[in-house]
């Protein structure tokens, strides 16, 4: 009967050390998927953050365009108001 009891607490102490190694295996399985999923969003948050400065640039490159378009159209709008009071001027002596 003491051998038995011996053999049933063996197996019970074996089959209780089996399963804790599988609860080991799994939370480090859980833990390295986790890691992928962290790398994985942060690679993506770098790609976003990459393609808004891009955007944010060619958003700048647009509007100096348009404002040195609009300049050089007011510069040439008052240019031709000059010559014309000119022409005004030379044409009344």
């Amino acid at each position: 009967m003491k051998k038995t009891l011996m053999l049933m607490a063996l197996i019970a102490t074996t089959l209780t050390f089996a399963q804790a190694q599988d609860v080991k295996e799994n939370a480090k399985a859980t833990g390295r998927q986790a890691k992928r999923t962290m790398n994985a969003a942060g690679d993506k948050i770098d790609r976003e953050a990459g393609q808004a400065k891009q955007d944010i640039k060619a958003d700048a490159k647009d509007a100096k365009a348009k404002t040195k378009h609009a300049t050089n159209k007011a510069l040439d709008k008052t240019d031709k108001g000059l010559k014309k009071a000119e022409k005004k001027m030379d044409s009344s002596r």
